[in-house]
């Protein structure tokens, strides 16, 4: 498919370049774009020829755009394309619609210095707008059909070395060895008992605690002696 673009009219003239040193435009420098002059008119041309092949085809491999797109990933080599009537006609309808989706500048496509991807998207729009509307309107036997896609959450992936664990693992088994004779080396058995001053304090304030327990319970005992005689 071939596309022309007139960029400038210059009259009728005999340079050698006379479709060059041209003004920029929304795509920026264009001088270095291919361009073509009509003698006749004089009238100077971008020209562009896109090859591209259209049809149907189950994609084993999608990524999940939008609710409403989603774009097949597999490899251009692996794909198998199967006729159905809605490209001839979205063929049809393409030079309309890229002209009035260009136009509308509806899609806010990137222009500056990116003509080939502003090309590429536009020719993908202007093509899936037709099919996609006479494939939901004409194939009834998609209309029953429900699809459910799930958007893909990026996610961090763990690698774990096995070397890696059983070396920590090793260190921390020598750590708490190496900790255990290290006290068994430095404690003497004097350290760990307890002193003999300690005992004698702790046996004291148990007796007089018992003693005093009986004291309480014995003044008790007298008063409600006392008191039912």
């Amino acid at each position: 498919m071939a596309f022309w673009v007139m960029v400038k009219r210059v009259g009728r003239t005999d340079a050698e370049s006379p479709c060059t040193h041209l003004d920029p435009t929304i795509f920026g420098s264009v001088d270095s774009l291919g361009w073509y002059i009509q003698q006749w008119a004089g009238n100077c041309y971008w020209y562009g020829l896109v090859n591209f092949t259209a049809g149907v085809t189950t994609s084993k491999q999608s990524r999940y755009l939008s609710g409403r797109v989603v774009e097949d990933q597999t490899p251009l080599d692996q794909v198998v394309f199967d006729a159905n009537p809605w490209v001839q006609v979205s063929l049809w309808l393409l030079p309309d619609l890229m002209a009035m989706i260009a136009v509308m500048n509806s899609t806010l496509l990137p222009t500056y210095d990116n003509i080939d991807g502003y090309v590429q998207q536009l020719l993908r729009q202007s093509y899936l707008a037709p099919w996609d509307m006479y494939h939901d309107s004409f194939d009834s036997g998609q209309i029953s059909l429900t699809y459910k896609a799930i958007p893909g959450i990026s996610r961090q992936l763990a690698e774990v070395s096995f070397a890696r664990v059983f070396s920590w693992l090793g260190v921390c088994l020598l750590m708490t060895g190496s900790g255990f004779l290290l006290l068994v080396i430095v404690l003497d058995r004097h350290d760990i008992e307890v002193p003999e001053e300690i005992l004698l304090e702790v046996r004291g304030e148990r007796k007089s605690t018992r003693w005093d327990i009986l004291n309480e319970w014995s003044s008790n005992a007298l008063d409600m002696v006392k008191k039912i005689f």
